[in-house]
């Protein structure tokens, strides 16, 4: 019985290397004829396929618009024009690591700094990357550490005072608050020199701060966002401080000079508005995102959210805690034009993007943002077309 299931598979064994020996040596005009008798080539007995179809060129020949910069957890960066190209310099969360990367170019990551900041969670970098503030811990008042690039390396120190909100400014200086047992105290450090002088005074301690490009403002305040609570926006312009026509319960502010767009509950819902901070005026723009999820470019604001706000009594409270995210749209918001999705990310990517920490670069070319779900760095690159002029 064994002899004989032997001599069967055998047999078979020797039918299937004759017909593979065959299809693979056979001329085309044979091998036509034979896929014709699988019925590979339809019911065309010339074997030539019609109407054929124009090839889908795969994505990774497109271009895509929507890129991943980093793995890395980002917790800062800023775009720089070096020569004719352009550089990010961003800062790795736990290490301070400071790397740079071209955003046109896969695979341009490079760690620039010689300088280990431990627990690094929040970090600022001055326009041309020369100078970093980088937060060390948790803490709401926990130490800074000072980066100044000197030659192919970085030089540091830490700076020994309690800090809460802070940024590098557009004069390489470094603004920020210290707590007192009264409310806030806005100063500026020279890097340089290691001094520091008081340009504001807050009285109260729970404060948010948008900063204005140097130290004369206008920085823009208001309480820490809750549900719970009344926010007030106010003004430092020059070291006079001065009361904006904006308050409501969850307020949250975006601004840049004359510019505010803030958000607030209205009826009920989370709804946005647009003000100019000179006339007085405000209007409603129908629609409802948290304003620190956009930046404003030339022309108009751009803005990361997902397109309806969730219906949810502890709004945004539980999005500040973590508890919830968002699968955001890239949108672009004007007065006149309203919202006009520029677009939609998870479409695009496949991925879950909770925007933040929006910002434009030189000319509207670039837009970048970190995942709030990771904090990777991403850059949507405007077509040609949609290029601001």
């Amino acid at each position: 019985m064994k002899k004989t299931f032997y001599i069967i598979g055998g047999v078979i064994i020797v039918i299937l290397i004759a017909i593979w020996l065959f299809l693979l040596f056979a001329d085309d005009s044979t091998k036509t004829d034979v896929y014709n008798r699988f019925g590979l080539t339809g019911n065309n007995e010339e074997g030539i396929i019609e109407n054929v179809i124009d090839a889908i060129v795969p994505d990774f020949l497109q271009k895509k618009y929507l890129r991943q910069l980093t793995t890395k957890r980002v917790i800062g960066y800023t775009e720089v024009s070096v020569a004719s190209s352009t550089l990010v310099y961003f800062v790795e969360g736990g290490t301070g690591h400071v790397y740079t990367i071209d955003p046109m170019v896969e695979g341009s990551e490079n760690r620039v700094s010689n300088v280990t900041v431990p627990v690094a969670t929040e970090a600022s970098l001055s326009p041309d990357g020369q100078r970093i503030a980088v937060r060390t811990g948790n803490q709401a008042d926990s130490n800074l550490t000072i980066l100044t690039k000197n030659g192919e390396s970085f030089d540091s120190y830490t700076l020994g005072e309690k800090v809460r909100d802070f940024t590098v400014s557009d004069s390489d200086t470094l603004l920020y608050t210290q707590p007192t047992d009264t409310g806030l105290i806005g100063k500026e450090l020279d890097i340089e020199t290691k001094t520091s002088k008081t340009i504001f005074e807050i009285p109260f301690r729970e404060a948010t701060i948008v900063w204005g490009s140097d130290a004369s403002g206008p920085h823009f305040i208001h309480p820490k966002t809750s549900h719970y609570l009344e926010g007030y926006l106010y003004q430092v312009k020059e070291g006079k401080f001065s009361r904006l026509p904006a308050s409501g319960f969850g307020l949250s502010v975006e601004a840049i000079n004359d510019s505010v767009v803030f958000s607030k509950l209205a009826e009920g819902k989370y709804t946005s508005f647009i003000a100019d901070t000179k006339s007085g005026e405000s209007e409603n723009l129908s629609l409802g995102f948290i304003p620190e999820k956009c930046a404003f470019g030339i022309e108009a604001l751009y803005c990361s959210f997902e397109g309806s706000i969730p219906n949810d009594f502890d709004f945004p409270d539980n999005w500040y805690r973590g508890e919830i995210s968002f699968t955001d749209s890239l949108w672009k918001i004007t007065v006149d034009t309203q919202a006009i999705k520029v677009v939609d990310m998870f479409n695009v990517s496949g991925r879950e993007i909770d925007g933040i920490s929006l910002h434009l670069g030189k000319g509207d070319v670039f837009l970048y943002l970190i995942n709030k779900n990771d904090h990777t760095l991403w850059v949507y690159e405007f077509p040609p077309q949609s290029n601001p002029e």
